[in-house]
């Protein structure tokens, strides 16, 4: 057997060899088929079908396979034709040879020749059907058909007004798996597929058989260097080519992101007079960008609004702050006048960024500083919180958030829940999202560090919006993390973790859906336990952990200002009526009971003096009765209430007066019991429903 091998392989060397020596073969593919031959002492007219019968010669082709002539040109003696392989009149992708002459001999063969032996040509799906599966594929949000403007300027710039970028089906043959050993020629339709959300354009081949994509390629080639960013070491960033030179532009995603160098531009200036940073070989090294102008944090910047775009993409499936591919524009080196910018913004169109004073902030280029500015960018295309109180906090806190999120996700062996660390000189870092307390912000709603929202003075941070959004941070924090404690206003609590990715999805929701530009914390609080129920159902620990968050923080709902206990209006002895409050309130979790059977929900406790339970009504007793409401969880008192309690149970005559209590839970009223060592009344007692209200702060 080993000898019939040799043979076989001796035979088809020599039959490959034949014409042509063995130094004039530069070099051979995989299968050790010529892919390079050099002409030096065979003869091969450059007659086109001298070429054809050369090559099925060499390459031992079935009569089945063709070449045509692809393109030509000429450079002095020499002629250069490219040869495109078909099988049975079909083309067959990157199959092609390329052939140099003069003098009317072939000087040189190159290329690369598909095998094809037995291939079935009919394709069994229609190309609807093969262009229907390749867009679910793509799942683009957007097409280039599909947007007026784009097919426009294309029917100009051809000057044919039937031009369009829908894509049309060309019946090819491309070898399956075709960069591994045993590549498989299949017929299939090749797709021009340009998508604008996101941008991209790709070739996509799908089988004309079962709609499998088997290959794709890129026709907007994208150009990605190498980056020394100056807090978030070597990076792989997108960057386009000018020329002999590249420049921070990244046309990539969504309508792209530039990060432009303002050189010293002060704040508010024009900035049309800032200009690209460059790099000739797009290797942006720290020995040419960490200098004395600190250039290095324009490549942090440019880095980082990349992931920021990314992880709004990927993870919400968002083109840009706007869902529609928004183009963001960084620009470094911005100054205060003669003065160092200490800052970074978001000035409604764009990113802004100081380079620091080198004492306080190192130039304020962190990742989670970039993705915190595009976050407000965000918001401002969403829920558009104004900037100020309650409002502005909770946007700060959301931009908070967002860094957060895509440092995580970027770069997930920084410090998630510190904000800013990478760029404070003189401190850890700007907030504490698990601690604001260490950074003199609060972490209970009105609590030890909160700014009044209602003082006369705003001071210079619109009524504390970076100060008091240290509430939201926490609430966050806890969400997705857990932990347990006890806040500002003596409430203890623990929360179970439900993780980041379901936090922000949270958080997503309710900013994109519930948000508006006047929500507080209050709302906030609603607005978020609805979308936990949105996304992970009306009864589930999601939603109930971002009520109890809430509260953890302090943001609990008031407390109602009037109820009716609702029941029978006559009692028998005997007889046990069960009394209910109408409305009964259970609002985000927030139910009433007593201490007792409090061990995990809120509820109602009446209770009347010091350390009891129940309140005695007296047969024969009317008018008007004060009693307090206290309101627990689990075995901590959250709240205190006097409440006023309307009652009339007349009097039926010279019976020993008994006494009545009412039970705690939910008004329940039990039959008259001896008291004072009375007896039971015989008789059926009367009385009014009864309403609580006049709800006082104690």
């Amino acid at each position: 057997m080993k000898k019939l091998l040799f043979l076989f392989f001796f035979l088809n060397i020599s039959n490959i060899f034949a014409q042509i020596q063995k130094h004039e073969i530069q070099l051979e593919d995989e299968k050790g088929q010529p892919s390079f031959i050099q002409f030096a002492e065979t003869k091969v007219s450059s007659e086109l079908n001298s070429v054809k019968s050369f090559l099925r010669k060499q390459y031992q082709i079935n009569p089945s396979i063709d070449f045509k002539v692809k393109s030509e040109q000429q450079h002095s003696e020499i002629k250069y034709q490219k040869l495109q392989q078909y099988y049975k009149g079909i083309k067959v992708m990157f199959g092609e040879m390329v052939v140099s002459s003069k003098k009317d001999n072939l000087k040189s063969l190159n290329g690369r020749f598909v095998e094809i032996t037995d291939l079935n040509t009919t394709p069994q799906l229609t190309e609807q059907a093969a262009l229907d599966a390749v867009l679910n594929q793509i799942g683009a949000i957007k097409y280039a058909w599909q947007d007026p403007v784009f097919e426009g300027m294309l029917k100009n710039e051809r000057q044919n007004q039937t031009a369009s970028n829908f894509p049309k089906g060309e019946i090819v043959i491309i070898e399956k798996n075709m960069f591994e050993e045993q590549p498989t020629p299949v017929l299939a339709y090749r797709f021009d597929i340009y998508t604008l959300n996101p941008l991209g354009r790709n070739e996509y081949y799908v089988d004309a058989n079962n709609g499998e994509v088997v290959f794709t390629n890129p026709i907007m080639v994208h150009v990605q260097g190498t980056a020394d960013t100056r807090y978030s070491g070597t990076r792989t960033i997108e960057t386009e080519q000018s020329g002999a030179s590249f420049r921070l532009r990244d046309l990539t995603r969504g309508s792209g992101i530039t990060t432009w160098n303002a050189d010293n531009l002060n704040v508010g200036d024009n900035y049309n007079t800032s200009v690209h940073f460059t790099d000739n070989n797009n290797n942006w090294t720290s020995a040419e960008f960490n200098n004395a102008n600190n250039d290095n944090v324009a490549l942090d910047a440019h880095w980082g609004a990349e992931m920021t775009y990314d992880y709004f993409w990927q993870r919400h499936n968002r083109n840009s702050i706007d869902n529609a591919g928004y183009a963001l524009n960084n620009y470094v080196h911005l100054t205060n006048g003669a003065l160092p910018w200490n800052n970074a913004g978001w000035d409604g169109q764009r990113m802004l960024y100081g380079d620091g004073d080198g004492a306080t902030f190192s130039p304020l280029t962190s990742l989670d500083v970039i993705a915190h500015e595009i976050g407000h960018g965000f918001c401002s295309r969403t829920a558009g919180l104004i900037y100020q109180k309650e409002q502005g906090a909770i946007n700060e806190s959301l931009s908070d958030i967002w860094g957060a999120m895509v440092e995580f996700f970027a770069a997930s062996d920084k410090q998630t829940y510190l904000i800013g660390e990478d760029i404070c000189i003189s401190a850890d870092a700007l907030r504490s999202m698990s601690t604001p307390n260490q950074f003199n912000q609060p972490d209970t709603y009105g609590g030890t560090n909160w700014f009044d929202v209602n003082s006369a003075d705003p001071g210079n941070d619109h009524w504390g919006a970076h100060t008091n959004s240290g509430v939201m941070n926490l609430w966050f924090h806890l969400l997705a993390e857990g932990g347990s404690g006890t806040n500002d206003n003596g409430v203890n609590y623990s929360i179970t973790s439900i993780g980041k990715l379901k936090a922000a999805n949270i958080v997503y929701r309710a900013e994109t859906t519930y948000f508006i530009s006047t929500t507080n914390y209050l709302q906030a609080r609603v607005a978020t336990i609805q979308a936990a129920k949105d996304l992970y159902g009306a009864t589930s620990a999601e939603a109930t952990q971002v009520g109890l968050a809430w509260t953890a923080v302090g943001v609990v709902p008031p407390l109602p200002t009037s109820h009716t206990i609702v029941g029978p209006t006559q009692l028998t002895p005997g007889y046990v009526a069960t009394y209910a409050l109408s409305p009964y309130y259970n609002a985000n979790n927030y139910v009433w009971t007593i201490p007792s059977g409090c061990a995990t929900n809120y509820c109602w406790a009446i209770l009347s003096g010091q350390g009891t339970t129940s309140i005695t009504l007296r047969a024969g007793s009317t008018g008007t009765q004060t009693i307090t409401c206290r309101a627990y969880y689990g075995n901590n008192l959250v709240a205190s209430q006097y409440i006023t309690v309307n009652v009339q149970i007349p009097n039926t005559g010279g019976e020993t007066t008994p006494c009545l209590p009412i039970a705690p839970i939910y008004g329940v009223i039990y039959p008259p019991n001896p008291c004072n060592g009375g007896g039971l009344i015989a008789e059926t007692m009367y009385f009014e429903s009864i309403v609580i209200y006049d709800i006082l702060d104690e």
